[in-house]
């Protein structure tokens, strides 16, 4: 964090309807919002159809003709029963260019469960379109709220969730880009991420969730654009994961391991290749992850069947926790993978460990014998060739030398 007012905010002490991360975070949204409605905006555009919910209301502002923006934090929902209803933790004020304006209640949710509302006697006359509401309205707050929702004037105001995943409640819309992985937090930092020159308050609030491990960092989409220090954070696990493969396969015919591993990956080299093996980081559909594939090639001049990689691992017990891979990946047809999610915010001996013992067992199940059955031949007919190559030059040598003694020995005429 960069901002002293993030810092001073996140002073806040806790109460018993929230967290000090979740008083913190709704603070930081309102001065967010009120400096920059910009990211919030972009990111209530980009929500699919699918993710809203009728039962908390749609919003109907034209989001790409927004005139004004408000943002309140911890406003007072007005006693309907004996019991406390307790307060909004964000309200926010939408108004477009024709004068359409909507009014959003956001539940911001961290750490904090939903809280339990005791059930109590009304004071309040509720309309007959309320009533079946009111009678589970002692469920939890969002419930609550919906009843609240019910009593407000139209057009009612829009309920929706800021949350670790979306929905959070069955009946309530959560703020996401994607109501398939509901990854709310991540798409405040997407569409902050996507806004020109977004406030220092934004920028703050993302290092903020980054910090505290609610939005994990991830590799951008080319991992040529990595920062130094994610480079380095790389480091360490390339550089013990080389050393297992060098202590492992330390009589292997040709090296399976790097020298000068640590520069190669500072300059830039995410997937590493050893004889038959690529390993490292790559890109999927799901993201970055840690990746180990076994081929039919690899060594200079040297390809084995795919069918001996097969049995390799039949006759070895490789375990089934290895897939089949297909297709082409450079000079060499893929057999065996393996894959792992890269989480970067995990400490570096995890991926060192899984990485380790994926090596492992493909040193136990003896996986690379075919491979070094191919080179040891390979390297035998070479030498094979060079000693007659050798044999041959010295013949050669031994008869220009017999011959220039001849001619040095012949009587002058």
């Amino acid at each position: 964090m960069t901002s002293p007012d993030l810092q001073r905010l996140f002073r806040l002490l806790p109460s018993e309807a929230s967290t000090p991360r979740e008083d913190f975070t709704s603070e930081a949204l309102r001065k967010a919002i009120r400096s920059d409605p910009r990211p919030l905006v972009r990111l209530l555009a980009a929500m699919p159809a699918s993710a809203w919910r009728l039962a908390s209301g749609v919003l109907t502002v034209d989001l790409s003709r927004i005139a004004s923006v408000t943002a309140e934090t911890q406003v007072p929902l007005p006693q309907i029963t004996e019991h406390d209803a307790g307060r909004l933790d964000l309200v926010v004020g939408l108004e477009d260019l024709d004068g359409i304006k909507n009014t959003v209640w956001v539940e911001v949710k961290i750490d904090a469960a939903l809280n339990r509302h005791r059930p109590g006697k009304l004071v309040a006359a509720l309309p007959p379109e309320c009533h079946e509401l009111a009678m589970r309205a002692g469920r939890d707050q969002l419930d609550v709220y919906l009843l609240h929702r019910c009593l407000e004037a139209s057009p009612r105001p829009i309920l929706m969730t800021l949350a670790k995943v979306a929905p959070f409640h069955d009946e309530v819309t959560g703020i996401t880009r994607d109501d398939i992985t509901g990854t709310t937090w991540e798409d405040v930092v997407s569409a902050v991420q996507g806004t020109p020159d977004p406030h220092a308050w934004w920028v703050d609030l993302v290092d903020f969730l980054r910090a505290e491990s609610i939005v994990p960092r991830r590799l951008p989409l080319r991992l040529d654009d990595l920062c130094p220090d994610e480079v380095e954070r790389l480091v360490p696990v390339y550089d013990r994961v080389n050393r297992t493969i060098k202590t492992l396969w330390a009589d292997a015919p040709m090296n399976i391991h790097w020298t000068g591993i640590q520069g190669v990956v500072r300059g830039g080299k995410r997937l590493l290749t050893g004889g038959p093996m690529i390993w490292g980081l790559r890109s999927s559909v799901a993201g970055w992850e840690w990746w180990i594939l076994l081929g039919n090639a690899g060594y200079p001049g040297v390809s084995v069947l795919v069918d001996e990689v097969i049995d390799a691992a039949t006759a070895g017990g490789l375990p089934d926790t290895w897939q089949r891979a297909s297709g082409w990946h450079g000079d060499r047809f893929g057999v065996w993978e393996k894959a792992r999610p890269f989480i970067a915010d995990e400490p570096d001996q995890l991926p060192i460990d899984w990485l380790s013992e994926a090596m492992r067992e493909l040193h136990r199940a003896r996986m690379f014998e075919p491979h070094f059955r191919q080179v040891r031949a390979k390297i035998a007919r070479d030498a094979e060739r060079k000693a007659k190559s050798d044999v041959v030059a010295v013949t050669l040598e031994a008869e220009a030398t017999s011959g220039n003694l001849a001619r040095d020995q012949e009587p002058a005429t």
